[in-house]
């Protein structure tokens, strides 16, 4: 019996420090995307979407290994935490993409935003990015992919505006 309560101590204690960890170790996450972030604004082409990849590596790995923390619960439910969010790196990670002439990539970010974020936001930013993308396909020439990247707006009146500019720049 007395084993099983040294036992059972042991188990609690060896636990506590990783407890009191998970704080500290969130932040260093945090400084870090934020510093990648910086980074990031400093950069173009390629370059630019390797660094937001890598921010937005690091605040996946807040919700998916630190999900009680408080920076998971706003990184989730879209805030921000400074300058922070995922739904702005998933945003700026599109635009860079487009810069760089990559679409399919483009779109293939876009249609993956905001699963981690459950919130208005994210979902405007999601449609913004889809708008992006139809234009620069309707630049390229591409206005069968440009409607269909249209149709994939979810607000209404947003998708139809974007559907009017695309056909008056035929």
């Amino acid at each position: 019996m007395i084993t099983r309560y040294l036992l059972v101590g042991v188990l609690f204690f060896s636990v506590l420090p990783v407890a009191a960890d998970e704080p500290a170790q969130t932040n260093n996450l945090l400084v870090e995307a934020a510093r990648l972030m910086e980074e990031a604004a400093t950069k173009s082409g390629m370059d630019q979407v390797a660094a937001l990849q890598a921010v937005f590596e690091k605040l996946h790995s807040i919700v998916e290994n630190h999900p009680s923390s408080n920076a998971a619960v706003r990184l989730v439910t879209g805030q921000e935490i400074g300058f922070l969010a995922i739904w702005k790196v998933e945003h700026n990670m599109v635009r860079a993409l487009l810069a760089a002439g990559d679409i399919e990539a483009a779109l293939g970010i876009a249609k993956g935003m905001s699963k981690l974020t459950q919130n208005a936001e994210g979902h405007l930013h999601r449609d913004m990015a889809f708008a992006y993308i139809a234009e620069a396909q309707s630049k390229l020439g591409d206005s069968q992919g440009a409607r269909e990247t249209a149709n994939l707006i979810e607000r209404d009146l947003y998708r139809n505006l974007i559907v009017m500019r695309l056909s008056l720049s035929q």
